[in-house]
């Protein structure tokens, strides 16, 4: 009989232990799923935050790199004082040009966004998209009443050409192209008179 009664009491005390683990505290089992959520947040909150970081640095020293290689020690044009260059920032001078006769966009072969092409009475300027800015491709020229820096202008000889730019320069299909920095400024003649001027950008060759 007695070793029934304990057996009972042992029986007993191994449910209420039981019992006692099966119930456990319902408001810390909460605290502890939070915890571990608000964790696993935090992780993947600073591992988004890093990617981020590293995005931004790339594309830091991809203008960087690009900026650096764009000059201003290459070929420019002035007209009515204002003064116009293959790499130039477009919103430093286009309102000082005042209205083009013309203006068409057209897809950017080089960079994502649009080209675009003002057109006045006596020379075209077109452009390359970078970001949300837009610098000059290049510049021609198309009438004698205007010059370039060096005081050549459409017609003039090839002689009066070659002696004011030397002969440093090189000859690819008929064009006589003169490189300094980043610019090109490249003639065209026929019947040794000059009918072609026009200043390039050397930036997007490799684009």
């Amino acid at each position: 009989m007695k070793r029934r009664f304990i057996a009972a009491v042992l029986v007993s005390a191994m449910a209420v232990a039981s019992l006692l683990c099966a119930c456990s505290n319902p408001a810390e089992e909460a605290a502890d799923v939070t915890m571990d959520m608000y964790d696993k947040e935090q992780q993947a909150q600073d591992a988004l935050d890093s990617f981020n970081d590293a995005i931004q640095s790339n594309d830091e020293a991809a203008d960087a790199i690009f900026n650096e290689s764009r000059n201003t020690d290459g070929f420019s044009f002035t007209v009515n004082g204002v003064k116009v260059a293959p790499d130039m920032d477009t919103a430093t001078f286009l309102s000082d040009l005042g209205e083009p006769l013309h203006y068409n966009e057209v897809q950017s072969c080089a960079f994502p966004g649009m080209s675009k092409i003002y057109t006045y009475t006596s020379f075209v300027i077109t452009t390359y998209p970078q970001g949300d800015k837009d610098f000059v491709s290049n510049i021609e020229l198309k009438d004698d009443t205007v010059t370039t820096e060096e005081g050549i202008y459409l017609s003039a000889s090839k002689d009066k050409v070659l002696e004011t730019y030397g002969d440093g320069y090189t000859e690819k299909d008929g064009v006589f192209i003169y490189e300094k920095g980043n610019d090109r400024l490249q003639f065209i003649f026929q019947n040794d008179e000059l009918a072609s001027i026009e200043y390039v950008t050397k930036v997007l060759d490799e684009e």
